[in-house]
């Protein structure tokens, strides 16, 4: 849970506090709310026509007008009862829509969340040896590899090729990296977003069983990424026809991904289909990075 996330939370903790102290120990507060909740629940029932919608919002806003007169008159401030946040402008998330289209970062938004930076990233941990078949040693390639993100990063969002591919096997810093960028894109003023692609799934499974909204970051963050694509759970007609529009959209609106994988083109075609796993190894969109050597987990141990 990041840091808004955990706001958020403890906010909302806060409110459904109050609202059962309220109800607790006023009698006409609890009746109103209650009254309200009726209204609210039968809320369907008024769409049949613009008076019957007008006057249940006029019921609904004279309810609301008497709850915060109850809460004066208890010695409480008015807006006790309403939602709670330490920031007005971004309600808490750290960004907030200009427009209601662009998302811009929050001034109250002044850490850079993903706990490193491109100066956090060693590579004096990769081998300088190289490997049979290979004509660069895993520390020649990371030098270029980190260059390359920061040329992307002083560029953005005016790279030739938007998208990125870190593929290659685990323990590589592959996600570290990407978290690196992620860093320096949002201490620039950009809008980064960093999910794993099993919390992605889950979410976009939540808006197709539950009707639960997903994210908006997702489509209209800045720069979004993807961390170890292949580890979500393959639910039908949910992960690879959510995940292709979410690309798509991206791309057709210009905005940047950087994908995360274990996995191969070849792998990732069997997983889920040759259409999908061709947008993210797109060489005219995507700038394709393999990571090798030693799993420096394991190395560190």
């Amino acid at each position: 849970m990041d840091k808004y996330a955990r706001i958020r939370d403890n906010n909302l903790k806060e409110q459904t506090r109050r609202f059962g102290q309220v109800t607790n120990e006023f009698a006409d507060i609890r009746e109103l709310i209650t009254t309200r909740k009726e209204l609210q629940s039968g809320f369907d029932l008024v769409l049949s026509s613009d008076e019957d919608f007008t006057a249940y919002t006029k019921k609904i806003r004279s309810i609301n007008a008497d709850i915060r007169k109850a809460l004066e008159k208890h010695g409480l401030p008015a807006n006790y009862l309403e939602p709670i946040f330490n920031c007005t402008i971004c309600e808490d998330k750290g960004y907030y829509y200009e427009n209601g289209v662009t998302p811009k970062r929050c001034k109250c938004n002044t850490d850079l969340g993903f706990g490193c930076s491109f100066d956090d990233f060693n590579k004096e941990l990769f081998s300088k040896e190289k490997p049979e078949g290979r004509k660069t040693s895993p520390h020649e390639h990371i030098s270029a590899t980190l260059a390359f993100a920061k040329e992307y990063c002083a560029r953005f969002p005016d790279n030739i090729k938007p998208n990125i591919l870190f593929y290659g096997s685990s323990g590589l810093g592959k996600s570290f990296l990407a978290s690196c960028i992620c860093s320096e894109l949002k201490n620039r003023g950009f809008f980064p977003v960093k999910v794993n692609a099993f919390k992605l799934i889950e979410d976009f499974r939540d808006k197709h069983v539950k009707d639960i909204p997903y994210p908006a970051d997702y489509y209209g963050c800045d720069f979004l990424v993807i961390d170890d694509i292949g580890t979500e759970p393959l639910y039908n007609n949910i992960t690879v026809e959510y995940l292709f529009a979410l690309i798509n959209e991206r791309i057709e609106n210009k905005r940047a991904t950087l994908f995360v994988t274990n996995q191969s083109f070849e792998n990732c075609c069997k997983r889920y289909d040759e259409r999908l796993a061709s947008r993210m190894f797109d060489s005219m969109m995507t700038e394709r990075i393999a990571f090798f050597g030693e799993n420096l987990r394991l190395k560190k141990k």
